[in-house]
């Protein structure tokens, strides 16, 4: 007797071999009464389909295919057997399932043409697409692509209609963070193990000493990776070392597409301060003329600088208090609630 344990994984694909034991069990049920009729049929395949797990049009369609198997099998006395259904294969969709890379360069060329005030259409897109990644797609697949990424088509103030990104995906937009590092080597590094000759007579002329040691410092990021042309080599042993790499640092920011986050390491060219304050091995002389030009500047900062009572009382309560700037209260919603009433 069969049980609906044979059938535990027939809930989407019936093989071969369980559509032949629903059709044994099927005959069990119409042998326990010899005079038939139209509704113990009936009965039969709702018993058949509980005693499998399966719907009664499942049961019925397989005691239909088995059925004409048997006519066909009846005249060529061949052994019954019903077919398996083709399995399904889920394939890659290359041009809508790009990878997480490729996906941002995606949303950075839409956000591109804002900043260039330009409309993005999809034609567009998909040319800028194709110079950037080489993409394959055609015009349906971009608009896919963009539906998938959250992208709508909805129309602006003036009437016309352009890509909107959804305020959910605006709300999750993270910060470019860029890390700057650097290593160092010598300057006669090579290698200490070479393939050879059994009798070493040949082999690379090995520079004696280390020689000088190199910095080799670079900027990167997830979404770009190593940024292009900004990797910087220069001696250690060099006066200029915060000069060099405040040109460097400069550079970089002037490059960067967005504002971001920048982390670096507590290294002394990464490190100088903006105003010096005096050391031991100071003069005299520069020690006074530092401690003037402080106290001028500490009476100007007292002029200028004027301390707000609930600034003070939020800030320490743990709070921030931001002030608008004169004549921009359509940066509070509360003013616009107001108007719009």
């Amino acid at each position: 007797m069969y049980t609906a344990i044979d059938f535990v994984h027939c809930a989407t694909d019936i093989c071969n071999r369980q559509c032949v034991v629903l059709t044994d069990i099927r005959s069990q049920k119409l042998s326990s009464k010899l005079d038939l009729t139209a509704d113990f049929f009936k009965q039969a395949q709702i018993r058949t389909g509980e005693a499998c797990g399966l719907s009664e049009h499942t049961v019925r369609r397989i005691c239909s295919e088995a059925k004409h198997s048997e006519d066909k099998h009846y005249e060529s006395k061949s052994v019954l057997s019903l077919k398996s259904p083709r399995k399904v294969y889920k394939r890659a969709k290359i041009v809508s399932e790009l990878d997480d890379f490729d996906s941002d360069v995606v949303r950075r060329t839409v956000h591109e043409f804002y900043n260039r005030s330009e409309y993005p259409t999809a034609n567009l897109i998909l040319n800028d697409l194709k110079q950037k990644i080489n993409y394959s797609g055609c015009l349906r697949s971009v608009r896919n692509l963009l539906k998938n990424f959250k992208f709508s088509y909805k129309k602006c103030n003036d009437g016309r209609k352009f890509l909107m990104e959804g305020n959910n995906i605006v709300a999750l937009h993270d910060r470019l963070i860029v890390y700057i590092d650097e290593t160092w080597v010598n300057q006669n590094h090579s290698r200490s193990i070479i393939w050879q000759n059994e009798y070493s007579t040949e082999g690379l002329k090995v520079p004696t000493g280390k020689g000088g040691r190199l910095i080799v410092c670079h900027a990167g990021c997830a979404r770009y990776r190593f940024i292009q042309r900004f990797k910087l080599v220069f001696r250690s042993n060099i006066r200029n070392t915060a000069e060099i790499f405040q040109k460097w640092f400069v550079e970089l920011l002037n490059n960067l597409e967005e504002p971001s986050v920048i982390v670096t390491n507590n290294a002394s060219y990464h490190s100088t301060l903006v105003e010096n304050y005096p050391k031991s091995n100071w003069r005299k002389s520069d020690v006074q003329k530092w401690l003037t030009e402080i106290i001028l500047n500490l009476v100007r900062l007292i002029q200028r600088e004027k301390q707000y009572l609930l600034n003070q009382i939020a800030l320490e309560n743990g709070h921030e208090v931001i002030r608008l700037p004169p004549y921009h209260r359509q940066y509070n919603p509360i003013e616009l609630i107001w108007a719009h009433d």
